[in-house]
């Protein structure tokens, strides 16, 4: 039983040592190195259909809406096609199942408080344009 532990313990370090004998240093011999400017944002790529962000709404000044979420905040502008629904319980079946329905409403029927996921576009000027807007809760 010993001279087996002793055989793999030998075994071990002969493998160790060929591991480390044929071990690659690489070293980064690049001098003045410069980071890359990004040319292009890449939230405006046409393969992003759209990004989100949850929040509380802050304010609403005309088409801009301002949500916040502690200090954070975010502003977003709407336009004509921006889709605004708030969804109503409508049902609950015997089994607890609650059926919601979605209802059009306008940037008027929002209220400071209201927790918004608001799916928006990063437009070529970097201004974020909501697509749809959805409130959650009142």
């Amino acid at each position: 039983m010993i001279v087996i532990a002793v055989a793999l313990f030998a075994i071990g370090i002969y493998a160790g040592f060929l591991i480390t004998k044929n071990s690659v240093v690489i070293q980064n011999t690049a001098t003045n190195v410069q980071p890359q400017a990004i040319t292009q944002n890449p939230l405006t790529n046409p393969l992003i259909s759209s990004v989100f962000a949850i929040g509380q709404l802050a304010s609403v000044s005309g088409t801009t809406i301002v949500i916040s979420s502690g200090s954070n905040t975010l502003t977003i502008t709407t336009n004509a096609s921006t889709k605004i629904v708030a969804y109503k319980q409508s049902a609950k079946d015997a089994n607890g199942n609650i059926t919601v329905t979605p209802q059009n409403i306008t940037l008027g029927d929002l209220k400071t408080g209201d927790y918004l996921n608001i799916n928006f576009k990063v437009s070529s000027s970097g201004q974020l344009v909501a697509t749809s807007i959805s409130k959650i809760s009142n």
